[in-house]
C-alpha cells in the first residue's frame, strides 16, 4: 500500500500519534491547527495544546504552538509558548526520517519562600518569608523515524531536551555584615552557609541541565476514515532546586524548609504516558483525537500504570491547503 497522499485526499491525515510527531511532513501550502486537553488530572499532565502548522515546499513545516511545562514549581507547571521547525530528511515510499528543533522562549514563576534562621539558643528557630522567581528556556531537538506497512504506520523517535535556567531570590536577606550585629539571637556563621549552599541561593548564571526522552507507537488503519492508535511517550518533569523535597504538613516547620529538604541541583523526572486510542475523521478536513492515557510520574508516588490516575484525551484537528480555499472562494 503506498502512503503518499493523493493530490485531493478524501480525508487529511495528521502527521503525528497522540503527542509524537512522525517524520513527515506538510505538503507546501496547507495549514493543519490542532488543540486538545487531558481531562481529569489534565493540569498536572499538561500538553494541553493550541498548535499552528504549516508545510513550506514539501520540505520543511513550521509550528507556533501553546503547551504546559512540568515542574515542581507547582501543580501542572507553567504555560509554555514555543516555535518549531521540522526538516524531510529521508523520503522514500516505506521509510521517512527528519529533523526537528523546537524553541521555548524564556517562562518565568514567582513563588513565596521561607528561609528557617537557626538561633543561638538550642530549639530556637527564625523564619524570614522571601520571594523566589524561576525563570528557564528551553531547546528541544526531535529525530523521529516512520514506517510504513500497510495500514501500519510505525513511529518512533528520540528527543534532546537542553534547559537555561536561573533562580532569583527577590527578598532582602538579613545581613551577616559584621557578624550579624542587627540579629543578634541568629547563629550567623550557619546562616551565611545557608546563603552560599546551593540548596538556597541564588543563580550565578544560567544554569543547564539536559534530559534525554522519546516515544514509539503504532497506528492502524482500520477504515478509511479511522485510524487505531498506541504510544508511549517519556517527557521530563523539571525538578529545580532549591525547591522541598517534601512538603507534607506533618513535618516540623523547621525541618520543611531546611536546606537539607531542598533539591541541590536542576534535574529532572522522567514522566511515562501510555496511550490507547483513535482517530475518526468526520470529514476531509475535520478529525478527532480520542484515548485513555495512564501516567507513571515518580514524583507523584504513584504506581505504574494506575487505572486510578487514568485521563482523557481529547483533540481536534483541522487540515486544509490554500487550493480548498479557493475552491471555497470560487463562485
Amino acid at each position: 500500500m503506498d502512503y503518499r497522499a493523493p493530490a485531493k485526499p478524501e480525508y487529511y491525515r495528521p502527521y503525528k500519534l497522540f503527542i509524537g510527531p512522525t517524520a513527515d511532513v506538510l505538503p507546501g501550502g496547507t495549514f493543519w491547527l490542532y488543540g486538545g486537553a487531558f481531562f481529569m488530572n489534565w493540569s498536572e499532565y499538561g500538553i494541553g495544546q493550541g498548535v499552528f502548522d504549516v508545510g513550506i515546499a514539501d520540505l520543511v513545516e513550521v509550528k507556533v504552538s501553546v503547551g504546559r511545562l512540568l515542574s515542581n514549581l507547582s501543580t501542572g507547571g507553567a504555560n509554555e509558548f514555543a516555535t518549531a521547525m521540522r526538516i524531510k530528511v529521508l523520503d522514500t515510499r516505506f521509510v521517512k526520517t527528519g529533523v526537528e528543533l523546537r524553541l521555548a522562549p524564556v517562562i518565568g514563576q514567582t513563588e513565596e519562600d521561607t528561609l528557617v534562621i537557626k538561633g543561638k539558643d538550642p530549639g530556637i528557630y527564625y523564619y524570614y518569608p522571601i520571594r523566589r522567581d524561576f525563570r528557564s528556556r528551553s531547546a528541544t531537538l526531535f529525530v523521529p523515524l516512520t514506517f510504513y506497512l500497510g495500514k501500519f504506520t510505525l513511529a518512533f523517535g528520540g528527543s534532546i531536551t537542553q534547559y537555561g535556567t536561573t533562580i532569583k531570590i527577590l527578598s532582602t536577606l538579613p545581613d551577616t555584615s559584621n557578624n550579624c550585629a542587627e540579629y543578634p539571637d541568629y547563629d550567623c556563621d550557619l546562616l551565611k552557609s545557608y546563603y552560599k549552599s546551593p540548596a538556597f541561593r541564588s543563580s550565578v548564571s544560567e544554569e543547564r541541565s539536559t534530559f534525554y526522552g522519546g516515544y514509539g507507537g503504532i497506528a492502524y488503519r482500520w477504515k478509511d476514515n479511522t485510524d487505531l492508535i498506541t504510544e508511549v511517550h517519556m517527557l521530563p518533569r523539571v525538578i529545580y532546586r532549591t525547591r522541598l523535597k517534601n512538603t507534607s504538613d506533618t513535618l516540623p516547620t523547621y525541618k520543611k524548609w531546611s536546606l537539607e529538604n531542598r533539591y541541590t541541583e536542576n534535574s529532572f523526572s522522567p514522566v511515562v504516558l501510555a496511550f490507547a486510542g483513535m482517530r475518526y475523521s468526520m470529514n476531509r478536513y475535520l478529525s478527532v483525537d480520542a484515548g485513555i492515557v495512564l501516567p507513571y510520574d515518580p514524583t507523584l508516588k504513584s504506581q505504574p500504570f494506575d487505572l486510578l490516575n487514568a485521563m482523557i484525551h481529547a483533540n481536534l484537528n483541522l487540515i486544509f491547503s490554500l487550493n480548498d480555499v479557493g475552491r471555497w472562494l470560487s463562485p
